[in-house]
């Protein structure tokens, strides 16, 4: 082996040595260990071994750097330290001891020296399997019934050391029935994660149900699962019908028992909320009144329901419509109304009992009982005693 000139360098502790004018051919080549991957955590199953080349020597007790990046994807070597130095064996390899992968997930270069030259092992730290699932974008979404969800919910995959992994496979659920959505019709829907470990579902459109429910993204074929809340608004009022207070009477100048309702609903049945609703009476003959007079408003709650207040039926007998309406819907609710007159109850009796009365000209036996409405008139005629005049009630 031809003679080199030397000079010294201080490398991991060991005084080593550069060339000061190294033949042209010299070269270190990798042999073994590149490219190669191992989980984070994890040694790399194949040992590095460098090649020294001096012009076409393989020369013995090379001394041979290996070094792992400082900080980000690497490793270390036994003794927790990423520098190692290793000479050159009879046939001028140098094998470098165990390497192990930190925890962070990612391509590197280790660099390997022996003073004639550099080269380079490729590696890769991959991640550790699925231990998280964490949602990322489209949580706390709300939009209109049978519209699409303005922004696509999205989710994290990382292994236990927070590294985002590729390729899992995820599945994004909606309840089955209820409130929920769907995926181009189906109600369940499977990704896979991108390169930044995100699981991107597809746009989800909501179901025709108004409410809240909760959309679930699962690591399969694990428990691993995280849940966006969605909400499905009610569409805009559709219709308004008769809840409660029809039909019913009121005796004429007195409340009704029932409050008159109102349910406001969308075009899917859905309850509408906040819908304001206006009930209005006859103006004339029979009718009632609320406690501002002819016509009341008000606004529907959670459950589409409006609540009038208390209506009285005015002092005309009859049948009657009020009217609810509502913005946006054509047919009116119509509450059916009766104000039944005052009726009074009459007994006609006589003293002897037993005797003959003819009343509104039927015959009659007394005691006999009626029920007349207040303020109408009868007649009443003792039909069998001589000189008796006919009475008018």
């Amino acid at each position: 082996m031809g003679f080199y000139p030397f000079r010294p360098a201080a490398i991991a502790g060991l005084l080593l040595v550069s060339v000061l004018a190294a033949p042209v051919d010299a070269a270190i080549s990798i042999v073994q260990g590149s490219p190669q991957s191992a989980a984070v955590g994890a040694a790399y199953s194949v040992r590095f071994k460098a090649l020294t080349d001096v012009g076409g020597e393989f020369p013995e007790g090379i001394p041979v750097v290996f070094t792992a990046p400082a900080t980000g994807p690497s490793g270390t070597f036994p003794g927790g330290v990423r520098q190692v130095v290793v000479f050159t064996d009879s046939s001028a390899v140098a094998t470098a001891p165990l390497f192990t992968a930190n925890t962070v997930a990612g391509q590197y270069v280790m660099t390997v020296w022996d003073g004639f030259g550099q080269a380079s092992i490729h590696l890769t730290n991959l991640p550790g399997p699925p231990a998280d699932i964490q949602k990322l974008e489209g949580d706390n979404q709300f939009t209109t019934v049978a519209q699409n969800f303005p922004y696509l919910h999205k989710a994290y995959v990382r292994d236990s050391f927070g590294n985002l992994i590729q390729g899992v496979q995820v599945r994004f659920t909606n309840p089955p029935t209820g409130p929920g959505g769907r995926f181009s019709g189906s109600y369940a829907a499977t990704v896979f994660t991108d390169t930044f470990g995100r699981a991107i579902a597809p746009v989800l459109t909501a179901n025709t149900v108004a409410g809240g429910f909760g959309l679930s993204a699962c690591v399969e074929p694990t428990p691993l699962c995280t849940t966006f809340i969605a909400t499905n608004l009610p569409g805009p009022a559709a219709s308004i019908t008769p809840h409660a207070g029809s039909p019913q009477s009121a005796v004429v100048n007195t409340p009704f028992a029932i409050a008159l309702q109102a349910a406001v609903r969308d075009q899917y049945g859905n309850p509408r909320s906040g819908a304001t609703v206006a009930f209005n009476a006859p103006t004339s003959g029979a009718s009632g009144s609320f406690p501002g007079g002819s016509a009341a408003t008000a606004v529907s709650d959670s459950q589409g329901i409006a609540t009038a207040p208390a209506f009285a039926a005015n002092g005309v007998a009859g049948g009657y419509a009020v009217n609810a309406t509502t913005a946006g819907v054509g047919t009116p609710a119509a509450f059916l109304l009766t104000n039944a007159p005052n009726m009074l109850s009459v007994t006609v009796t006589s003293n002897p009992l037993g005797r003959t009365v003819r009343v509104d000209g039927t015959s009659r036996t007394t005691p006999a009982s009626f029920t007349w409405e207040a303020g109408s008139q009868h007649t009443i005629e003792a039909a069998d005693q001589p000189g008796d005049t006919n009475t008018r009630y």
